[in-house]
């Protein structure tokens, strides 16, 4: 801190597990953020409920949904290359939280999809403390961004992950797609 002083540090945990609410509040009353890595439900909620925790504590696995109701600004993340780091397929794993299995891990921790959005964009960018050059599509920010196939807050959350990618564009270019 004293290297490198500065009025907002802007402490975060990862993954995030097992927290309880009332350390998601403490959290939160600490100025620390949380960034869940939320696909391993997608991945492994089948024994993360049937031979790690059971149904009570897998339901709050990964407690999203509780750190945005306690007033949290929280962002997604996946631990590439253990599985994929595709924004849409984190986002689907945060509004369905399905196991590769079909179940669902936890339905009152689900995100709706414009606030898995904001976790993969402004507020992952806030996280980092560039929220002021990256995060939406704003004048004088990078111009880095995707062009979808879709719009994802009108497409079923359990599509997510199938909308295509158009063209991708760094600082203004696009260096994928037509």
């Amino acid at each position: 801190l004293e290297e490198m002083p500065r009025p907002d540090h802007r402490f975060r945990l990862e993954h995030c597990a097992l927290m309880r609410r009332d350390q998601i509040r403490r959290a939160r009353d600490l100025g620390v953020q949380c960034s869940f890595f939320i696909n391993h439900i997608t991945h492994w909620g089948a024994p993360i409920e049937d031979a790690l925790f059971g149904p009570e504590r897998a339901a709050h696995y990964m407690p999203a949904g509780s750190a945005v109701a306690e007033g949290m600004r929280i962002s997604l993340h996946a631990d590439t290359p253990m599985t994929d780091a595709s924004a849409l397929d984190l986002m689907q794993a945060a509004v369905t939280r399905r196991a590769a299995d079909g179940r669902c891990l936890g339905e009152g921790e689900r995100l709706d999809i414009e606030t898995a959005l904001k976790s993969v964009t402004i507020d992952a960018a806030y996280h980092i403390g560039m929220e002021d050059q990256l995060g939406s599509i704003t004048p004088g920010k990078h111009a880095d961004l995707v062009i979808l196939g879709a719009n994802p807050l009108e497409t079923e959350g359990d599509r997510l992950g199938e909308i295509p990618i158009s063209s991708t564009w760094l600082a203004g270019e696009r260096v994928y797609g037509e």
